[in-house]
């Protein structure tokens, strides 16, 4: 024989949404560190739930901000660089001597672009070719 005095649920013990008072309670104690918390972003969920928000009202609220939050914050910490097309004449056998290779670099002035392009290939830079071809993120 069986009885009913575990934490199952009745109908005197449900509350919102199929949570029994015992699981409200051991909610209420672990949001308790939330309330005494000096986070100002603790103040919000102690509002909502002074408001009668449950906890998980509360979480799918801050679920809902917390992508859009993650990519306010990567865009703060990222930085747009211009990024070059940079041409070096390479040397070669056609008749001419040199063929045109094109290379890219990311530098905020396309000079100093031009100038690392130079020094890591050791072929000369036609400068007159650099163009901008767009911009890279960089954190």
């Amino acid at each position: 024989m069986t009885t009913d005095t575990d934490d199952t649920t009745t109908d005197e013990s449900l509350e919102n949404d199929g949570v029994t008072l015992r699981q409200r309670a051991r909610a209420e104690r672990a949001f308790q560190q939330i309330r005494e918390s000096d986070n100002p972003f603790a103040e919000a969920a102690v509002a909502l739930r002074d408001q009668g928000a449950t906890v998980q009202e509360i979480y799918r609220q801050y679920d809902a901000i917390e992508a859009d939050l993650g990519d306010a914050a990567m865009a703060e910490q990222t930085e747009l660089i211009p990024e070059w097309k940079i041409t070096v004449k390479v040397p070669d056998d056609t008749p001419s001597g040199y063929r045109y290779e094109r290379k890219t670099r990311a530098h905020q002035d396309p000079r100093k672009a031009e100038a690392k392009v130079a020094e890591t290939s050791g072929w000369e830079v036609v400068s007159e070719k650099t163009e901008q071809v767009g911009y890279i993120k960089v954190a």
